[in-house]
């Protein structure tokens, strides 16, 4: 199933939250078709999670981007463009800690995200167990050497890891 095609539609309290879900489920879709378009959707979901963020405090993005991911983790069978749309999230996420350790506003969206892939790699799915670790491991290949990662998250992922084994 398609991203876009798993995101609800606006309810009646949470329509800027709903349309910021299917806008993140629309470049995920994308994203599924190649991999020329990834460099280009990456500005465009950088300047998404930039636009929602709110100055007084309370970041929208990622609640909206979990919610758009989540079918990726249900499908049963790997797929070239699952696998595309799997590597553009890494890839993504890996962006957002190189682009906070240049000073771009650490917001914790890295953090935040990989402790949802870290209950993900836990799940009694076995493909969202499998999607989850397959995530983190192009996250931990791609993330650049001056990322600034909290000991705790890493301490976990190793242990969640090891589980994984």
């Amino acid at each position: 199933m398609a991203p876009a095609a798993a995101v609800p539609g606006a309810g009646a309290g949470a329509g800027d939250s709903a349309r910021l879900t299917r806008e993140v489920a629309r470049v995920l879709d994308e994203c599924r078709a190649s991999l020329a378009v990834h460099p280009r959707k990456l500005r465009e979901l950088a300047a998404l999670r930039s636009s929602s963020s709110n100055p007084g405090g309370g970041d929208r993005f990622l609640p909206a981007f979990c919610v758009a991911v989540t079918p990726l983790f249900n499908l049963a069978r790997r797929s070239a463009g699952s696998d595309r749309a799997a590597r553009f999230v890494a890839a993504f996420a890996s962006s957002s800690a190189s682009s906070s350790a240049d000073g771009g506003g650490v917001d914790g969206f890295l953090e935040g995200y990989l402790r949802f892939l870290l209950t993900a790699s836990a799940a009694a799915h076995r493909p969202a167990r499998f999607r989850a670790c397959q995530i983190i491991s192009e996250i931990i290949m791609r993330l650049p050497d001056d990322a600034e990662v909290s000991d705790e998250i890493w301490d976990e992922v190793i242990d969640c890891m090891k589980v994984q084994e």
